[in-house]
């Protein structure tokens, strides 16, 4: 779960939790790149589906993983359809899906292996205004209406520059040698994975396909 420890998702986060946006009602995130071949060409298993392969399963869950980071939501049910548009593979190279949170709201997203070049962007929609990132610029928008006037202000927070804290390893060896709670704790991992389960079962059957996460909420560090 990489980009739970990306600044510019961490500023997302941030700005949903001051409550500038008001009550968080939609997303959608968008992950691409031009395949796992081009940089790790020895690992075959990603285009073996019964190891894992495919996509979805390579890049839905980081995306969909930062959705649920930034808005603390889980999911209940989803819709996925996947795609192999150009690789020769028996594994999907596309995958859409559109996500029931267990509030009630939606959001969807969109993974792929045949963009190019590479993207990562979230978009957060509240009921008094949004949020954009797009890690390609390295920008967060924040735009707000104002309900009486209809007037629009954009707000752009600044990125800090990356460091240290921003490498998942050095927190996870920080935790082993000081005995603390991981940011990522079972739960947290168990309902993403659970999502892209869900997601290549509606892939297969065509069918909205519930999700089954763990319900209990227990308290992650925050960031």
């Amino acid at each position: 779960h990489p980009l739970r420890f990306d600044r510019g998702i961490i500023k997302v986060k941030q700005a949903v939790d001051s409550g500038i946006i008001g009550r968080v009602l939609s997303m959608r995130g968008r992950l691409g790149h031009a395949g796992p071949e081009k940089w790790s060409a020895a690992a075959k298993w990603y285009f073996d589906s019964k190891q894992g392969g495919g996509c979805l399963p390579d890049l839905g869950i980081h995306i969909f993983d930062a959705m649920r980071f930034v808005s603390r939501k889980d999911a209940s049910s989803v819709y996925c359809l996947t795609k192999t548009n150009m690789k020769k593979a028996l594994v999907d190279d596309n995958a859409a899906a559109v996500v029931e949170f267990t509030d009630g709201t939606s959001g969807s997203f969109d993974v792929s292996w045949t963009a190019v070049p590479q993207e990562l962007s979230l978009s957060v929609y509240g009921d008094k205004g949004s949020i954009f990132f797009n890690a390609g610029t390295r920008e967060v928008k924040v735009e707000l209406v104002n309900a009486k006037t209809g007037k629009f202000r954009l707000i752009k927070p600044r990125i800090p520059a990356a460091g240290r804290s921003d490498n998942p390893l050095a927190h996870f060896i920080e935790c082993v040698r000081e005995n603390k709670r991981p940011l990522i704790d079972g739960r947290e991992a168990f309902n993403s994975t659970a999502l892209i389960i869900a997601a290549l079962q509606s892939a297969e059957t065509g069918r909205r396909q519930a999700v089954h996460g763990l319900r209990k909420k227990r308290k992650a560090c925050s960031r």
